[in-house]
């Protein structure tokens, strides 16, 4: 299992994809940049 992470981050919503195993999900989320990254998950983004 991964450890869980909390990332903010500039994206580029790419659409869905249509060959690979990103077919398999509704949309790929191209990461621009990253403005942070912890293992501190912000209780607002607990489930």
């Amino acid at each position: 299992m991964y450890p869980k992470v909390y990332i903010e981050f500039y994206g580029v919503d790419e659409g869905k994809a249509n060959d690979g195993f990103a077919e398999d999900y509704d949309a790929v989320v191209s990461v621009e940049k990253v403005i942070s990254f912890t293992t501190e998950i912000p209780y607002t983004c607990q489930y």
